[in-house]
C-alpha cells in the first residue's frame, strides 16, 4: 500500500472513531448503498421473509439474497441465512452467514460441512 493511501485511511478511521456517531453514520451509508445496488440489480430476499424462515434469522435486517443463498437439505428445512459469494478475480468463494442461533446450530454445521 502506498504511504499516501495509508495516511488517507488512517485519517478517515480517526475521523470516524472520534465522531460520537461516526460508526453509526458509516454503517448507515453502507446499508443505504447496498440497498440501492440490490434494488438496481433486482436482488430479492423473499425466502428469508417467509414466516417459517424469519425465526431462523439472528437479525431482522440482514437477509440473504435469493439468487445466491445457500440451500441446505436437512429434513423439511432448506433455509439458512447464508450466501455463497464468488470473487472471480481472486478465484475464491466465501460463505457469508450469521452466527447460528441455538435452534439453528445443526443447520449451521451441516452447511459448513457440506460446502467445505
Amino acid at each position: 500500500m502506498c504511504p499516501q493511501l495509508a495516511r488517507n485511511r488512517y485519517f478517515k478511521y480517526n475521523r470516524i472513531a472520534n465522531d460520537r456517531n461516526g460508526w453509526q453514520r458509516l454503517y448507515q451509508e453502507i446499508r443505504e448503498k447496498c440497498e440501492r445496488e440490490a434494488n438496481e440489480k433486482h436482488f430479492g430476499t423473499s425466502e428469508s421473509e417467509k414466516p417459517h424462515n424469519r425465526c431462523l434469522n439472528r437479525y431482522r435486517d440482514v437477509n440473504p439474497y435469493d439468487h445466491s443463498r445457500i440451500i441446505i437439505h436437512r429434513g423439511s428445512v432448506d433455509y439458512i441465512n447464508a450466501n455463497l459469494v464468488k470473487l472471480e478475480r481472486a478465484e475464491r468463494k466465501y460463505i457469508l452467514t450469521q452466527g447460528p442461533l441455538g435452534d439453528t446450530m445443526g443447520h449451521f454445521w451441516h452447511k459448513s460441512y457440506s460446502h467445505a
